[in-house]
C-alpha cells in the first residue's frame, strides 16, 4: 500500500500524506465518534476512508505487538484481547495540506488523557489515566488512535484495510 498519493492540483502535483485512526470501544461506547470525526475535520484533515469492524484478536495483536513487547507488562496482552476483541471499532485513513501525522497526533492529544493538553481530542473528552489503568491492569481508555510515523501508517493501514482481514 503506498502511503503517499498524487493528486493532481491546477499548480501541478501534490504529496500528501496520509495517516491511520481507530477510534476505539471507550469512545463509541461513550457514543463519542461523530465528535471526535467533527474535529478532526474542523481542524483541516480529510477524512479519505472510513468503517466499522469488528476486532479480531489475532489483528488486535499485530497492531499492538511492538507495543506489548517494548513496555513487558504481565497483564498488558490479556488486557489488549478485554479491551478490543469482538468489539467494534471505527478505522480511518486521513490526509491533510501538510505533515499529517505530526499534526494528528497533537490533535489527538498526550496518550494518558489525564496529561493531555486541553484543545485535544484526548484532552477534552478523555476521562481516564495511566495511574487508574495500571491500578486496574487494564487498557488505559484514551479514545482514539493515530500512527506515529509513515512507516507505522502504512504498516497499520495494511493490516485494517486488508479485504481478507475481516
Amino acid at each position: 500500500m503506498v502511503i503517499l498519493i498524487r493528486k493532481k492540483y491546477s499548480r501541478g502535483f501534490d504529496l500528501r500524506e496520509q495517516t491511520f485512526i481507530i477510534i476505539k470501544p471507550d469512545a463509541i461506547d461513550r457514543r463519542l465518534e461523530k465528535e471526535i470525526f467533527n474535529i478532526i475535520e474542523e481542524n483541516g484533515f480529510s477524512i479519505l476512508e472510513s468503517k466499522k469492524v469488528i476486532v479480531k484478536k489475532d489483528i488486535i495483536l499485530k497492531h499492538y505487538q511492538e507495543v506489548i513487547e517494548r513496555i513487558q507488562l504481565d497483564y498488558f496482552q490479556n488486557a489488549i484481547i478485554e479491551a478490543f476483541n469482538q468489539k467494534e471499532v471505527i478505522i480511518a485513513k486521513i490526509e491533510s495540506e501538510t505533515d499529517t501525522i505530526n499534526k494528528l497526533r497533537k490533535l489527538v492529544g498526550a496518550t494518558d488523557p489525564s496529561k493531555a493538553s486541553s484543545d485535544s481530542i484526548r484532552g477534552k473528552l478523555g476521562n481516564d489515566s495511566f495511574d487508574l489503568a495500571s491500578k486496574e491492569k487494564r487498557m488505559i481508555n484514551n479514545l482514539i488512535h493515530a500512527s506515529d510515523s509513515i512507516i507505522s501508517a502504512k504498516k497499520e493501514i495494511s493490516l485494517w484495510f486488508d479485504k481478507q482481514s475481516f
